[in-house]
């Protein structure tokens, strides 16, 4: 449906209450409850029902995603909603600029070649699917699927596809034919996908089983359970329902032994620490922490795989350590993802929360996260150099709300070398070295040797994070109200702090001067990567953040700067960030 008002067009669709497939998801894993093989054709199948329809109306959906499957509230269908990207068979599926998902987009959908079809909406099925399949392994990180542009750099490059197979994640505990009909919807040709929903239902039902078109499916709310038919708002007749996967018995078996293993553990720990206390940290940690003991008094021989999924599943659920988890940790050799975890959630910063050092340098949190590192290839002013990838920040840090002053720097290097000297001693120190910079570096550790803590230059993905603090643009805001740049500075550097900030509390990150970074200069990775640190070797040092006289293309979030070790420009200073 839809209605002309206003001078433009209305398109209606029904409106539809319940929780997302991408909510649900969320839930499930935070509470270690990974979608089962059941679960997932109980979604899956009504969907693919429906979308054959829609593709034999000449339909293309275009965006299908977790968040576009509804699990409806009042009585716990899936429906496939937001049809705004949808395409009709127009000179077969012509190319347009819609808008579509990054991981669930197909190749053609994202490329200038290639013919859309059925087999285009296949691929954002088979990213579902993936997505339901992958979320059992790690509950502590949810996993989502790769760009395609990514893969295919990786095909061309003659590297592993950085998008793992379904068929390894979901081993055991999927069919194989499910995890080999998600990986050939994965494929990167469309020639080479599973054509069509009609297709890919007929190879879910080879497994030998009845066809699943009425199985449960639990929806947000536990009282929440009802039967789910096709999709499309049309009550199904009656039908076999799904057959658990065939390691069903042998997988609640040891569900049923991980809980009573969890609550011997809990017993256990009780007695040991009269309560089985958390381990909560009030303030920052130093050294070693209470529990990172030797727990072999407490500690066994036990060789139970549940111990490890109930030890995974009780951490995710609850989001905090405690000694009984520890000991179901320590028995299943995964204290080092207990560590992570602990030094994640011990200290509960809230972001743009300041820390000041004896010399009155101030910092601010940066928490841990996700991003996309480098330009889109539309953006204003993009170099070549900024090929976009996933980047994972695992710790939090902290990083210097201002770059460093001139009075900072006098105040531990006895000497100012700065051309702008006459600005002020809260103007930023330039004309500083890249070695300048670690000798300074390296005097203010001493000053502060006894605090266990120790500072260095932010790594360029750490910088390119903080700087965007959460934005995916070109920069943060607009330039004249962030940045001092050559339209607006005078020629000069300014006393640092006097533009607006983003919002993580850092002023100054674009422009005024230039920030040195730690890393060499080289090419971005293809695929995402955890904590980049750039090449090993190089000529030249990143440096980032445009300066007082760059132009606008220079003040953006993803330039980057290149220059010698050596160098000393009146245009380039530093940042700080804070390390244990």
């Amino acid at each position: 449906e839809f209605f002309r008002a206003h001078g433009t067009a209305y398109l209606v669709m029904a409106y539809e209450e319940g929780q997302s497939l991408a909510e649900l998801l969320a839930t499930r894993e935070a509470e270690g409850r990974p979608f089962t093989e059941s679960e997932l054709l109980a979604v899956m199948t009504p969907v693919l029902v429906g979308l054959a329809r829609v593709h034999a109306a000449g339909v293309l959906h275009r965006d299908i995603k977790p968040s576009n499957i509804l699990i409806r509230r009042s009585d716990g269908r899936p429906v496939l909603i937001d049809f705004g990207a949808a395409k009709q068979a127009a000179a077969k599926y012509s190319k347009s600029q819609a808008p579509y998902t990054e991981g669930y987009a197909a190749l053609e959908q994202v490329a200038d070649t290639g013919k859309l079809g059925p087999w285009t909406d296949m691929y954002g099925v088979g990213a579902v699917m993936w997505r339901m399949v992958a979320g059992g392994n790690r509950p502590w990180e949810p996993p989502h699927p790769v760009r395609v542009e990514l893969r295919s750099h990786a095909v061309v490059d003659g590297t592993e596809d950085p998008l793992p197979p379904a068929r390894g994640l979901g081993r055991g505990r999927f069919a194989p034919r499910l995890l080999e009909a998600t990986d050939r919807c994965l494929r990167l040709r469309g020639t080479e996908r599973i054509q069509s929903s009609r297709e890919l239902l007929e190879a879910l039902r080879a497994r030998g089983d009845q066809s699943p078109s009425v199985v449960s499916v639990e929806a947000s709310e536990p009282s929440t359970r009802s039967a789910v038919a096709d999709g499309m708002g049309e009550k199904s007749g009656s039908a076999p329902t799904v057959p658990e996967p065939r390691n069903a018995k042998r997988w609640a078996g040891w569900m049923t032994l991980a809980s009573v293993a969890v609550g011997v553990c809990l017993a256990l720990a009780g007695w040991w620490s009269q309560g089985s206390r958390e381990v909560v940290r009030d303030q920052e940690p130093e050294g070693e922490q209470p529990w990172v003991r030797d727990w072999e008094a407490l500690g066994g021989g036990i060789e139970d795989p549940g111990f490890a999924g109930a030890a995974q599943a009780y951490i995710a659920r609850y989001r905090k350590v405690t000694e009984a988890s520890v000991w179901v940790a320590r028995a299943e050799g995964l204290m080092s993802k207990l560590r992570e975890l602990e030094a994640a959630v011990r200290i509960r910063r809230e972001v743009g929360e300041s820390w000041t050092n004896s010399l009155r340098m101030e910092f601010v949190w940066i928490p841990a996260g996700r991003f996309l590192m480098g330009s889109l290839n539309y953006e204003h002013g993009r170099d070549s150099d900024e090929r976009e990838y996933a980047v994972r920040i695992s710790q939090g840090f902290w990083m210097g709300k201002y770059e460093v002053t001139q009075g900072e720097w006098e105040s531990v290097m006895r000497a100012n070398p700065s051309y702008f000297n006459e600005c002020g001693s809260r103007c930023p120190v330039e004309r500083v070295s890249w070695e300048d910079v670690n000798e300074f570096i390296r005097r203010l550790n001493g000053l502060e040797s006894g605090k266990r803590y120790r500072y260095r230059l932010p790594t360029e993905a750490q910088w390119e994070y903080a700087a965007r603090a959460g934005t995916a643009g070109a920069r943060f805001g607009a330039l004249d109200s962030i940045a001092w740049y050559r339209d607006n500075s005078g020629g000069t550097t300014h006393p640092v702090g006097q533009k607006r900030p983003n919002a993580w509390g850092l002023h100054d990150i674009l422009g005024n001067v230039w920030e040195w970074t730690r890393d060499w200069y080289g090419e971005y990775p293809y695929g995402p990567v955890t904590d980049p640190q750039g090449p090993s070797t190089g000529s030249r040092r990143v440096s980032r953040g445009g300066s007082w006289g760059g132009n606008a293309r220079g003040v953006r979030s993803a330039d980057r700067g290149l220059h010698s070790p050596g160098s000393r420009l009146n245009g380039i200073g530093l940042r700080l960030i804070r390390t244990k």
